[in-house]
């Protein structure tokens, strides 16, 4: 399994990527059962009659491009729906680029100037028996958050910063990047041939990790995600003096998928990825997401378009999570 560690460069950053320090490691202990391939069923189709307040919000889909340059307005509008055995509950959350480039931008409302910052990430690796360090740069884009619920009366709001240049390359090229391991025989190493194999696997990584942190972080919808993890047991917190959390994601076993859910517009290559999160060694959730390659209106989002996430033990509890809307911002 490849190993990869990440530091961020301000303290927001390095909480985030200290839950993927153990990227693709396999667990110090009783290692849990393997990860199999995400069966194409996977995804539960959420109806938009579901959500009738979502045209209201955003609606429909621009054709997808081969730029992945954010822009000012870009959007998207996902559905969640949490199933607690027959209890359910729906929530609409939009995401809205609120400027484009890396430039200084005016908030008129707030009557302050305010610049994009950067950011860096150092990451280690193996390479060719040696141990690397790679710096991984991307500019932070302010993105407006807002949950609705399904009738889109609005519950909350706040700002987030995301990686845009990260999330504008997404998952696909790491997958295809594992598949083409497999393909050639070559396996998963426990290594990277050079750095040039390493990146597409790192960005990747870093976006899911940003994207998953705007459903967990967010004020109306991190209690609820919480839902579907497990906590870990107050033997293990004593035990391993503290939480200690990993995310494994064997991009080697990811699945073509031919038929998107819902009303997402057809488009390939889509794969369909296994992930898993434990923690002190112990799954705490598992999941699948559906990946296709991040040209606008998909950039906002890494190409991450849906997504079902169950609880590991109790199979009454599923967050199903699928993209009802993308469109491409007024600058062009």
């Amino acid at each position: 399994m490849l190993a990869l560690n990440c530091r961020g460069d301000n303290h927001r950053y390095g909480a985030l990527l200290a839950l993927a320090a153990a990227l693709w490691l396999p667990a110090c202990h009783s290692a849990p059962p393997p990860l199999q391939p995400t069966h194409p069923d996977a995804f539960g189709s959420i109806a938009t009659d579901e959500f009738p307040g979502a045209t209201e919000l955003l609606a429909g889909f621009d054709a997808r491009t081969d730029d992945g340059v954010w822009k000012a307005d870009d959007k998207n509008l996902f559905a969640l729906r949490l199933q607690r055995g027959d209890s359910v509950q729906r929530w609409l959350l939009l995401l809205d680029v609120m400027f484009s480039d890396n430039q200084t931008a005016t908030l008129a409302d707030a009557g302050i100037e305010f610049v994009q910052p950067r950011r860096l990430w150092s990451c280690d690796v193996n390479i060719d028996g040696e141990s690397r360090t790679i710096p991984i740069e991307s500019a932070m884009t302010l993105v407006k958050v807002s949950v609705h619920d399904a009738h889109g009366k609005q519950l909350g709001e706040s700002t987030i910063s995301l990686p845009r240049d990260l999330m504008a390359h997404g998952l696909l090229p790491a997958i295809e990047s594992a598949l083409r391991h497999k393909v050639e025989g070559r396996g998963i190493a426990d290594e990277f041939e050079n750095e040039a194999t390493a990146r597409p696997w790192i960005t990747g990584i870093i976006s899911l990790m940003a994207l998953l942190r705007v459903v967990q972080n967010d004020e109306v919808l991190k209690d609820y995600f919480w839902l579907v993890v497990q906590k870990p047991s107050v033997w293990s917190v004593i035990s391993e003096l503290g939480i200690r959390a990993s995310l494994f994601t064997p991009l080697e076993k990811s699945a073509p998928i031919g038929t998107l859910p819902g009303h997402i517009p057809p488009t390939s290559p889509a794969y369909a990825m296994p992930m898993r999160i434990s923690v002190n060694d112990t799954p705490a959730l598992l999941a699948d997401v559906l990946v296709v390659g991040p040209g606008r209106p998909y950039s906002l989002c890494g190409g991450i378009i849906a997504a079902s996430a169950r609880h590991p033990t109790d199979n009454d509890l599923r967050l199903d999570i699928q993209l009802l809307a993308a469109r491409n911002g007024s600058q062009q």
